[in-house]
């Protein structure tokens, strides 16, 4: 059962988007590892409800696939691109939602989450992997993009 102040794994992936001044996430991979750093370094809970696991690109969740999809169905955020070049933004809807979850964060991951998100974007594709490899080697069994780490 959830908590009132805990955020749902929607409302997460909308705060997510909305710290660093709502810049956009460019990419599924930059998506996805930087959903999966505020499971590990800012909301525990989050990682046992996205149940993450080792895969091709590193760690991924089937949970957080269906929860994107879902964001995308209910017009809160949308998807620009194809192939591996997406680009995920907030839509106006999600907007709301969003700052709504950020007001109901504590201050401190609300603040952590824009510094972390801001050094996260800095670090672009190679970097962020190179940061999850890095500190979460048990995620990287089964990876295709390893030599990136190199």
């Amino acid at each position: 059962m959830q908590k009132p102040s805990e955020l749902t794994n929607e409302e997460w992936i909308l705060a997510i988007l909305h710290a660093n001044n709502q810049k956009p996430i460019f990419g599924k991979l930059m998506l996805v590892k930087q959903v999966f750093l505020v499971a590990k370094e800012i909301e525990p809970s989050l990682e046992r409800r996205l149940n993450f696991f080792p895969y091709d690109l590193g760690p991924y969740s089937k949970v957080l696939a269906e929860a994107v999809d879902t964001l995308v169905k209910n017009g809160l955020i949308e998807v620009q691109g194809s192939g591996g070049d997406y680009i995920f933004t907030l839509t106006t809807k999600g907007k709301e939602i969003a700052e709504s979850a950020s007001q109901r964060m504590s201050q401190e991951n609300r603040e952590l989450l824009e510094r972390k998100r801001r050094a996260w974007d800095q670090l672009g594709y190679r970097g962020i992997v190179r940061l999850v490899y890095t500190r979460y080697p048990e995620y990287t069994g089964k990876s295709r993009i390893i030599k990136l780490t190199e």
